[in-house]
């Protein structure tokens, strides 16, 4: 249930603007209903769809000019950030 979601809301919100996503706490808690746990597992799973997203951009360039390598260490800096391994 929380996977889907995550999902779900992950894409709405990157229609709305795939450059900025936030979620309050009106929006996890009250209206979707989640406990502190399915909160907690929501941004984990949130934080892994995003992972997901950022690595297949990372692996859609090409590798003979470089860019790959160099996205990888752009992005790697972000992933370290917000934890996600």
């Amino acid at each position: 249930m929380i996977k889907d979601l995550c999902t779900k809301l992950l894409d709405r919100k990157m229609a709305e603007n795939e450059n900025f996503i936030r979620f309050s706490f009106y929006e996890l808690r009250v209206k979707n209903n989640l406990s502190e746990e399915d909160k907690q597992d929501f941004t984990n799973d949130d934080k892994k769809y995003i992972f997901r997203q950022v690595s297949e951009f990372i692996m859609s360039h090409s590798s003979k000019n470089g860019d790959i390598g160099r996205l990888q260490k752009e992005y790697e800096i972000i992933f370290r950030t917000i934890n996600v391994k």
